[in-house]
């Protein structure tokens, strides 16, 4: 990219990320204000609490799809492949702690919506060791076994050094990820979503300063953009850490030298977030494979999936997003035993998710060869390659957007399990199998059709159980025992 291209990037970049900025900033107290779940309109709680997680989601794929773009324009398309299997590969070792994440969010809901805040500040320090200790552990396997498992993915030989030069620089952030992660899914599960958006905005910026330090002016290609992340992930860690610091409340202040470890939570946290856990590796790990099975048409289709994958992050945000919502909505009205504000809840955020999604695929479908060419500038057979992808796919994704908040809603009941097995039919059993049947009779866009295929399955199946009420007589059993553990 010549200097006058390189300056009009820099310049659309900073002034998209200044706008969504100031946005936020100048309706922060509006935010803050509609996010309450447990009270009046559920509307209005419902897009007041996910906006702030939209905008958010936004900001995390802004500056992690910055750093594609990045290589995409100063470096090669090589580039771009070469971070799009490392990332899969990263998602799937953080996997174990995402899910267990996204269970204790819910298990802290429970608590919050009881008010047993005896139990809220016992989960809230068991869940900031636990996070602590794993985090530890993952950055010293996923560093170890980096080499490897770039080439069982079948990644050609010409992406290797740069994929692993980035996938062990990005395990050094792991700490950092998941305590920011942490401290947020605490937050967000007590109905706060704007505080963590502030940081990460922040981290942002700190990211795309450095993307343009590491990748254009130092030249340091994939690496770079790597050690951006890294210092982007501390930055906004610790931003929170210091934010809980501060809290007055005795269940939300962090007293980092009096953390107590309740082995008998923690249980109840394994229970509700291992199953999200092993769903979540589940999903990754079919990922993984659908990625070798690309690689091996060649690096133009690897190239071209690591675009796919940066735009595809962008269309499945509201689906992903208001899954969250309604899982922080469905524990919160499960333990204040509001039954009631359910199922008006869910229809409510299927219409509006659904919505949403709808638009985003609009937009991306109006052109999607200009999107690619963001990230594939130099490669136009692995630009067309995603547009014959988004040509089958892009209809699907409020498809997908409808399994995702179903899904949600069945893990806030608390019913983590049936959502993970779900997971595992639909995401290992069916998509891998068919992926590699319909790749036999169709070349790599059999591939694509899996997808289409397991998300509309995902969605018959979740919505069915749902359906069937068998989550309610549980739900009702885990409330019973949270109010007597609060008595």
């Amino acid at each position: 990219m010549d200097n006058d291209h390189s300056a009009q990037f820099f310049i659309g970049a900073g002034l998209l990320f200044l706008i969504a900025a100031a946005l936020v900033f100048l309706f922060k107290n509006k935010l803050v204000s509609k996010h309450n779940l447990l009270q009046g309109s559920i509307s209005r709680g419902i897009i007041g609490f996910t906006i702030p997680l939209l905008v958010g989601g936004f900001f995390q794929q802004f500056y992690t799809t910055v750093d594609t773009i990045m290589l995409g324009q100063f470096v090669g398309s090589h580039a771009v492949g070469a971070i799009g299997p490392s990332g899969m590969i990263f998602f799937l070792v953080l996997s174990v702690m995402i899910g267990f994440t996204a269970g204790g969010g819910i298990l802290i809901a429970h608590y919050f919506g009881a008010k047993d805040f005896i139990s809220l500040k016992k989960g809230i320090d068991t869940f900031y060791i636990t996070i602590l200790i794993g985090a530890i552990i993952i950055t010293i396997v996923g560093i170890i076994i980096t080499p490897i498992s770039l080439r069982l993915v079948d990644l050609p030989a010409e992406l290797l050094p740069d994929a692993e030069a980035y996938l062990k620089i990005l395990f050094l952030s792991s700490i950092f990820a998941f305590g920011y992660n942490g401290i947020a899914s605490i937050l967000r599960s007590i109905g706060d979503s704007i505080t963590p958006l502030i940081f990460l905005i922040i981290s942002t910026a700190i990211n795309i300063v450095f993307d343009y330090i590491f990748i254009y002016l130092f030249q340091w290609g994939v690496a770079g953009a790597a050690w951006a992340t890294v210092i982007a992930q501390a930055g906004s860690f610790v931003m929170a850490l210091m934010y809980m610091g501060r809290q007055t409340s005795e269940h939300l202040h962090l007293h980092i030298h009096k953390l107590n470890f309740d082995k008998e939570i923690f249980s109840k946290m394994v229970k509700m977030g291992l199953p999200a856990s092993i769903q979540q590796t589940v999903i990754s790990f079919s990922l993984v494979l659908l990625s070798k099975l690309v690689n091996k048409h060649g690096a133009s289709y690897t190239n071209a999936y690591s675009a796919i994958q940066r735009l595809d992050s962008f269309i499945i945000l509201p689906g992903m997003n208001f899954m969250l919502t309604i899982s922080t909505f469905v524990g919160q009205n499960i333990g204040a035993k509001q039954f009631d504000r359910l199922k008006q809840g869910l229809i409510t955020t299927l219409l509006i998710g659904v919505g949403f999604s709808s638009v985003v695929s609009l937009i991306i479908a109006m052109d999607p060869q200009l999107f690619l060419s963001f990230f594939l500038k130099d490669d136009l057979t692995a630009t067309l390659i995603g547009v014959d992808y988004f040509s089958l796919t892009i209809w699907f994704y409020p498809v997908a957007t409808a399994m995702f908040i179903f899904s949600g809603a069945i893990r806030g009941s608390g019913q983590a399990m049936v959502s993970m097995m779900i997971s595992i039919f639909v995401s290992l059993v069916l998509r891998v199998p068919l992926a590699i049947f319909l790749e036999n009779m169709l070349g790599a866009s059999g591939i694509w059709w899996s997808f289409v295929v397991t998300w509309a399955t995902g969605l018959l199946l979740n919505a069915l159980y749902w359906m069937s009420g068998h989550w309610r007589k549980k739900s009702v059993i885990l409330t019973s025992k949270s109010k007597l553990a609060g008595s």
